[in-house]
């Protein structure tokens, strides 16, 4: 090419090529590409969060979709395209910020009833916010219902892996391998695996009882646990209940 590279242009609606010499082509090709690169990180980075959700899922058609945080315009989106009425938020935003409240003016503005719930980005606290949750979820009325996080995999993978053991039967291995499929990394988060084998059969007496959930006999915290070398995988062992002592009888008593 004896120091010369071929540019391909379009000049009177037909492709064209000229020389152009390395020194002065070669630096505005790149950049150009360079350019390009910019605006599709851009682009990746800046605009697609802002429509589509992180993770969005479909549960169920028609039903049951689940997601990471969403921009007020991946909100109002979701809810048009799925025909949205219920949003179940598992603590996205802090609550009393100007993110929570245009969630909320979005979701009005939208016709959609938003529910928020206090729970942490680690699958942990409060286990009544799961079953209200899980409550809202499978009611027809709220149906189809956005379930969502900050993330999508822990919080949401937590409330996804419930449904799927009280209502679906699913065994605790089948529903956590659900969770790691979304993002969920036990490496990162051994949490996840505590919460769901801890507070599975008390999140499920209390929706079937209507009564808040009790912690089980012999409960040990998530410290406890790691302390006592819990592993992901393995079932958490629980402390020993003591027999409850009874008062001796005397001879002649009753």
């Amino acid at each position: 090419m004896g120091g010369l590279i071929r540019l391909f242009m379009v000049r009177d609606g037909r492709i064209r090529t000229g020389p152009l010499r390395r020194g002065a082509g070669l630096s505005g090709v790149l950049l150009m590409v360079a350019i390009g690169g910019l605006g599709a990180w851009w682009a990746a980075k800046v605009v697609w969060p802002t429509v589509v959700p992180k993770r969005f899922v479909t549960v169920i058609d028609g039903e049951m979709y689940r997601s990471g945080e969403l921009s007020p315009a991946a909100l109002s989106n979701m809810i048009e395209k799925h025909g949205i009425r219920t949003v179940i938020d598992l603590g996205a935003f802090k609550e009393g910020t100007k993110e929570d409240a245009l969630q909320q003016r979005t979701a009005d503005a939208m016709g959609a009833t938003r529910y928020r719930f206090k729970l942490y980005g680690d699958s942990g606290g409060n286990p009544n916010h799961y079953a209200e949750a899980l409550r809202l979820m499978t009611d027809p009325a709220n149906h189809p219902v956005l379930v969502h996080c900050g993330a999508g995999t822990e919080r949401t993978g937590c409330t996804i892996a419930l449904y799927r053991q009280i209502y679906e039967g699913q065994t605790l291995e089948e529903a956590f391998a659900e969770a790691d499929d979304r993002g969920h990394s036990p490496t990162r988060n051994p949490k996840l695996w505590y919460t769901l084998d801890v507070f599975t059969g008390p999140v499920r007496t209390s929706i079937e009882t209507g009564e808040p959930v009790e912690l089980p006999p012999g409960f040990i915290t998530y410290e406890q646990w790691l302390e006592r070398g819990g592993t992901v995988g393995q079932p958490v062992e629980l402390d020993p209940v003591p027999e409850a002592e009874s008062d001796p009888v005397e001879p002649g008593d009753g």
